[in-house]
């Protein structure tokens, strides 16, 4: 990692992954520094040196969850910083290929859940916000019904 007059730069990719109208959540185990333990986050994390973010995102559902996805396309980037990090996301929408769930340690739960039940439960804004984002999403629509 980059760090620049005391802030360190971070790269990070999540998934927003479809299946049956259905997007995959998983609980925190522990917190981060944009993650509080017990969220409902994503699967992802930080893009290693010289790695493609197209590749990063793929790795990282798999180590968090042993899923295998498509990427359909990337839906938001976005900065930001908490303390002494700055961390440019890019969040994918991906489709479910196949596999069973098997979580890392990084996270101790996990749901697919719909839409309408975000509303009950615990997520960040920018977790509430990439849903409702994808949820407007046309063309997601017609991919996760497949």
């Amino acid at each position: 990692m980059k760090t620049f007059s005391n802030v360190e730069v971070q790269i990070a990719v999540c998934g927003l992954i479809f299946k049956e109208k259905k997007i995959l959540f998983l609980k925190r185990a522990s917190s981060d520094e944009f993650a509080s333990r017990g969220a409902w986050t994503f699967p992802g994390g930080r893009v290693k040196h010289n790695e493609a973010p197209d590749n990063a995102i793929l790795r990282e559902i798999k180590e968090e969850t042993n899923l295998d996805v498509e990427i359909l396309r990337p839906l938001k980037i976005w900065s930001g910083t908490k303390g002494t990090v700055w961390r440019v996301s890019i969040q994918y929408l991906c489709k479910f290929l196949s596999g069973n769930v098997k979580l890392s340690k990084e996270h101790d739960d996990y749901v697919w859940a719909t839409f309408d039940a975000l509303d009950r439960m615990m997520v960040e804004n920018w977790v509430k916000e990439s849903v409702i984002l994808a949820k407007q999403e046309t063309t997601i629509n017609d991919n996760i019904n497949n």
